[in-house]
Parts: C-alpha cells; structure tokens; sequence
C-alpha cells in the first residue's frame, strides 16, 4: 500500500485527499505536480495505472450491464446512472490479476447506489465490502500465497483537455470476461447536449433548456463501457466517465434511411467535474 494525493479539481478549486493506493505500475502524479502535462507516454503503461481503479459492474443474475472505478479508498465507485437504473440488485467485480494459467476471475460484492445526476448520467454506488479495508480478497490461495484482487484509485483531473489529446477508455463492453481498452484522441472537448428542465419554484410544465458539457471521443465504446473511465495518456488521469456511444443512420438501396443503426465510432464523455460536483454535494 502506498500512499499519494488525490487532486480534483472543479469550478475554481481544488479537492485534496490523502489516500492509499495499490497500483499495478508506478503512481501517477496528480494535478498538483509541477510536472503535470507530463510528456506522453506509452498506452501500455496508462492502462496498468488505471487497470486497479476499474471494476465491473452486474446485474443479480450476474450479466455485464457496465463499467465503474474507484473514485476513494472508502469503498465509493463511479458510474453511468442509466447503468444502474431500475436494477433491484448490482454487484461489483473486483478483477483478479491475469496470468497465463488463471484470467478474467472476480471476486464478486453487493453495492447500493447513494447519489445519483440524473441530468449528467452520473451514479456514485457504495460497496457491502471494501477491499481497501481487507473485507473482499480473492480467495484463491496458491503455494501458500494468497492471490491478490485488483484494487486502486487513480487521479481525477476537470481540466478540460485539447482536441486532439490521446486518450483511452477502459471497460467491458459486450460483456467481455476480461478488461478492454480502446484508444484514440479528444475529437471536440467543446460538444454538449441540452435538455429541457423544471426550474424551482416555477409553475408546473415551466422550464429552461440547461446546456451540458461533453467530451466527444474519437473512441470506438460499446454497451458495457457505460461507466468506465476516460484517461490522459499523458499521466493516465481520468478526464470523464463514459456514458454513450454515438449512432450512426443507415441506408437501404434506395437511399432511404433504415430502421437500423450502426456505431459511428464516436463516444460521448462527460466531463469528471459533474462527478466532482456529485461527490461533494453527496458529502462522500
């Protein structure tokens, strides 16, 4: 177990927590670093920072149905809240390390949902049993050594990031039994979306249209990588939460638009901040 600084900034300023980490590659300096906009590094090690920090999220039947990371050492996940809605049960998938006799194991908890932003698709979820206090291990014990689960937090950065800035989102799209990664660059950190909203204490039916920020990827995601971290490659902080793919319309012979959509290749992402915002306001 180490220990480093946990930087999020949001609105002006910056939330600072002292946390234990475990990583599978070395920790990542956060945003209060004088080397921040480190030079950018391999894919390879971006992913085994952040690799800890993703768990996997299912239904109580045990079907895929998203992604999540760890966002402290008190057990909370991040999330898609259309991920987590209308489910009457989630557990969460801690991974066990990959070797070429053992992969795609977990180790499986109960999790409730604690705070939700409807408007940013935005869950924060509470463990039954934190592996960063010892109450989950992996239960697979080899020459007298027990194997040890994946488990981390990486840094959240709500800088906003440069169009064209390589990035990386990680998950379990297609219900895939092991995590995948998918890269590419920010295609528009300037995108958004707009939504209609009641505003308090106006009369019934009243509202304003409310203007949201997004990130959109020229990533490729698929459903399952609702949930999942966006990152840097730069310093492997994440930038966003993954929360839909974009579709793209199809044609039939006559030029007609058909009934069937295919992936565009482009993922919105909406920016960390909103999760900084819903951190604070649930008092975690």
């Amino acid at each position: 177990m180490a220990f480093c600084r946990l930087y999020v900034r949001y609105r002006g300023r910056v939330v600072e927590r002292v946390v234990g980490v475990r990583l599978a590659a070395r920790p990542v300096k956060g945003v209060g670093s004088a080397d921040y906009h480190q030079p950018h590094v391999d894919l390879k090690d971006a992913i085994e920072a952040v690799r800890p920090a993703v768990v996997q999220l299912r239904d109580g039947n045990q079907n895929v149905v998203g992604t999540g990371f760890f966002i402290d050492e008190a057990g909370h996940v991040a999330t898609a809240r259309h991920v987590v809605e209308n489910q009457p049960s989630l557990l969460i998938g801690l991974a066990h390390p990959n070797t070429e006799n053992m992969r795609a194991n977990f180790s499986l908890t109960g999790v409730e949902v604690i705070a939700e932003d409807k408007r940013h698709d935005l869950a924060i979820l509470q463990m039954h049993a934190n592996p960063f206090k010892g109450e989950i291990t992996s239960g697979i014990v080899i020459g007298n050594e027990q194997i040890d689960l994946l488990y981390g937090i990486a840094t959240l950065d709500a800088t906003r990031p440069n169009d064209g800035e390589p990035i990386a989102i990680s998950g379990y799209p297609l219900a895939n039994p092991a995590l995948v990664t998918t890269s590419g660059a920010i295609g528009s950190a300037w995108n958004y979306d707009v939504e209609n909203m009641h505003v308090p204490g106006a009369p019934p039916g009243f509202t304003m249209p409310d203007i949201g920020d997004t990130y959109l990827a020229d990533v490729q995601a698929n459903p399952g990588n609702s949930g999942g971290p966006t990152y840097r490659l730069a310093d492997a902080a994440i930038i966003g939460v993954c929360i839909q793919m974009r579709l793209s319309p199809t044609f039939d012979r006559t030029g007609a638009t058909s009934d069937v959509a295919t992936n565009a290749g482009l993922t919105v992402v909406r920016p960390v901040r909103y999760l900084a915002d819903l951190i604070v306001n649930a008092g975690i």
